[in-house]
């Protein structure tokens, strides 16, 4: 029988599906014997069995090296068309992260998974992220080393947004499905304004000058060229209590809430948990416009922002799926998933098998005390640490106080010492001057009344004078009053 020619070893590849499924049929049921169903009689080999199977012993041996190669590229070719099918509808690994965070970096940093950057204040937690703490102007980011590299894909964010503040709080996280590979810090709850594909904004501020247009979760398309402005000029979203007041009793860490996004090409679905019961509720349903694709070159991101108002923003898992109904299947299960069930078999199997958990839930209790003796340890010699340089630190400053005193005491007795005796030199000085200049005015008034006054002569003679009309005028008074008649 004439073979077909052996390809070039460069241009090997594994057989494509249509190839596989027929061989993959034939090997289920063996060909049948004699003619065929349309009549003509099934062809023989030397060395083929009554069977149809291959004995190997009359083939030549290039033929048998050549019919193991071709079954072994067909037994490839299945498995990987196989795992690829499997692969399309499974979690999209690259993407998701979930607790416990026990990873770390080259530096011993605490991370979510390989496949995300972390940026600003984001700090990993074993049990959450935390992007932003409750402080004033701090910004943090997840974002995504990979694109998702599917045209549509599914995903629930699980987060909590929780603070102090009773009736002012701020500003939101947002969810970021753009294409951009790396994070850029911005204004848009610590994202840039423009972008290339859709945002989904959790915004807990409600602003007076825009609260026609607020709502609690928004969503944002933007084909990289728009403006926020323009964007806001149509809004998308619903409302949805979300944040939670962690002053309030009844607060646990176990609050949580959950976006789901589902994007299928040019159509996006965005649902709301407010408290992760699973109760969704419907919140956007919006034609993107823009590319057929666009989502394959897409990353994910995750921000958070505070401005003059604050809260923790905390992610606590982000699941992403390429199929939508594997998805729901697996969020179904993990609702009715028990922490420990018994599984089946006999009583004595069942009591070792519950003794087994007993024994792996008391090893756990026993880990998580040393832990716990463990971080109890650091936190006390902290405390200890801490208490040690504040006492040092406290001496030293209260040398540092009592130098400042002395030479607070020096300078100001120094000083006013100074003061007195320049300003008793200085009056004295001004008295002298001024005793001296008045003395000086009245022998220079005297000199000029003597000028004027032209010696003693004068003087005497006006005297004189003066003494002569007195004389007079009382002589005339007495001629006057010896004149007047007796009583």
């Amino acid at each position: 029988a004439d073979r077909p020619a052996r390809a070039p070893r460069g241009s090997r590849r594994a057989p494509r599906l249509a190839e596989v499924l027929p061989v993959r049929a034939a090997a289920a049921s063996p060909p049948p014997r004699g003619p065929s169903a349309t009549g003509s009689a099934t062809p023989t080999f030397p060395g083929r069995a009554a069977t149809g199977g291959i004995t190997g012993q009359g083939l030549p041996r290039g033929n048998a090296r050549r019919s193991k190669r071709a079954t072994m590229w067909t037994a490839r070719g299945a498995l990987l068309l196989l795992a690829a099918t499997a692969v399309a509808a499974e979690r999209l690994d690259h993407l998701s992260f979930e607790p416990v965070y026990d990873d770390v970096d080259a530096g011993g940093a605490r991370i979510v998974s390989r496949g995300y950057r972390q940026a600003g204040t984001t700090e990993v937690h074993q049990h959450f992220v935390r992007l932003t703490p409750d402080r004033q102007s701090k910004r943090g980011a997840l974002w995504s080393r990979k694109a998702t590299g599917v045209p549509s894909m599914s995903a629930v964010l699980r987060f909590r947004i929780s603070g102090q503040g009773r009736s002012f709080f701020g500003d939101g996280l947002a969810l970021w499905i753009v294409q951009q590979g790396y994070y850029v810090e911005g204004s848009l709850h610590g994202f840039q304004e423009k972008f290339l594909g859709v945002g989904i904004i959790v915004d807990t501020f409600k602003n007076s000058e825009s609260l026609a247009q607020h709502r609690d979760v928004t969503v944002l398309v933007n084909d990289g060229t728009r403006e926020l402005a323009q964007m806001m000029e149509t809004v998308d979203g619903c409302d949805a209590r979300v944040r939670y007041h962690a002053e309030r009793a009844d607060f646990a860490v176990t609050d949580s809430s959950r976006l789901r996004v589902v994007v299928d090409d040019l159509k996006l679905t965005v649902s709301v948990d407010e408290h992760s019961t699973g109760e969704w509720m419907d919140c956007v349903e919006v034609t993107l416009p823009l590319q057929s694709g666009w989502a394959k070159r897409a990353h994910v991101g995750i921000t958070a922002s505070t401005g003059q108002l604050a809260d923790n923003h905390d992610v606590l898992s982000f699941v992403a799926y390429s199929d939508f109904a594997v998805m729901e299947s697996e969020l179904a299960e993990e609702a009715t998933k028990r922490k420990f069930a018994l599984a089946g078999g006999t009583a004595e199997e069942q009591a070792t098998e519950l003794s087994n958990a007993v024994d792996g839930l008391l090893g756990t209790v026993e880990v998580l005390q040393h832990h716990l003796e463990h971080e109890m340890a650091l936190v006390k010699d902290h405390i200890k640490t801490v208490t040690a340089k504040l006492e040092q630190r406290e001496n030293v400053a209260e040398g540092r106080i009592g130098d400042l005193e002395q030479l607070i005491n020096t300078k100001v007795e120094g000083s006013l010492e100074e003061r007195l005796s320049s300003l008793e030199s200085a009056l004295k000085n001004m008295v002298g001057k001024q005793v001296n200049s008045g003395i000086e005015k009245q022998q220079e008034m005297i000199a000029q009344f003597k000028a004027r006054m032209g010696g003693w002569k004068l003087p005497f003679a006006l005297l004189f004078l003066l003494l002569i009309a007195a004389g007079g005028g009382l002589y005339w008074l007495y001629s006057k009053f010896q004149k007047l008649p007796l009583p």
